[in-house]
């Protein structure tokens, strides 16, 4: 048990400490990297530029002929598959224990609904069993009866007693017919 609840208390603190640092990833990614306008032949970077010059300064290409590459926003892939792992990894994990958890408490309850059962089986067997012997008293009692209305009471006594023994058989036979663990 206490094995147990050290995992789950580790899995708490993982859940804890995976899912923000996740997130935190997932929102500086989406910020993204801002790019500079770079010269379309060498990359150069024309941060401040100020179009006082037609040419690159590194390369001396016309930028009427290479072209300036505007400043673009870059996002930070890598970094936004980290964030969006580190988020889903321990909702899997905290999922799947939780599930081995449900499982346990299920057999459990299984385990403690056949004990029921078995104990009710047992209950009511010797229930029987002092029924078929108070039956038989009867019945000895019924064949030394000299009076009519002592043995025709006792005829009653006696159908009686073997109405109770049918139930107890229809009880027993209906709960070892039910799935183990199943509702009633």
């Amino acid at each position: 048990m206490a094995v147990a609840g050290f995992l789950v208390l580790l899995l708490l603190l993982f859940v804890a400490l995976m899912l923000p640092a996740g997130i935190v990833l997932i929102v500086l990614s989406r910020r993204g990297r801002r790019a500079h306008p770079a010269c379309g032949g060498c990359g150069y970077n024309l941060t401040g530029f100020r179009g006082e010059s037609d040419t690159c300064p590194e390369c001396g290409g016309k930028y009427t002929q290479v072209g300036i590459l505007p400043a673009q926003s870059t996002r930070r892939k890598g970094m936004l598959g980290w964030g969006i792992a580190m988020v889903v990894v321990p909702l899997l994990v905290a999922a799947f224990f939780v599930s081995l958890s449900f499982a346990a408490r299920n057999r459990a309850a299984t385990a403690a609904q056949q004990q029921r059962q078995q104990a009710q089986v047992a209950a009511l067997r010797q229930q029987m069993t002092t029924l078929t012997m108070d039956l038989q008293l009867l019945k000895n009692q019924r064949d030394a009866a000299t009076d009519a209305a002592a043995a025709a009471a006792l005829d009653k006594a006696i159908a009686d007693y073997e109405r109770l023994l049918g139930v107890a058989q229809r009880q027993i036979d209906a709960l070892s017919a039910e799935p183990s663990g199943g509702n009633k």
